[in-house]
């Protein structure tokens, strides 16, 4: 019987810690534009282009719905390995 309040207890505490661990609304608008513009730069870069993917792909409310779910980390890691493939497909990117 002591298992259920210690339970509760944990749920109630967990919850808001894993809300302020989620991407906020306006972060995740960003960051789907940028995918989404980073998919169309790799497309459209002759020697970079690779199949749609859950990591590339055109579709931004795929990109935010993702994001909303996910840490703020996980969103600029996505955002840090999609320039990593760019710039070794153009050396000019990011310039």
């Amino acid at each position: 019987m002591r298992t259920l309040p210690l339970l509760t207890a944990v749920l109630i505490f967990s919850a808001p810690v894993t809300a302020a661990r989620a991407a906020a609304p306006g972060f995740c608008r960003g960051y789907a534009d940028t995918a989404a513009w980073q998919y169309r730069i790799m497309r459209d870069t002759p020697g970079c282009a690779r199949p749609p993917s859950n990591f590339w792909h055109p579709d931004r409310g795929l990109h935010y719905g993702w994001c909303l779910g996910a840490s703020p980390y996980a969103v600029k890691d996505q955002t840090r390995r999609r320039n990593l493939v760019l710039g070794a497909c153009d050396p000019s990117y990011g310039d």
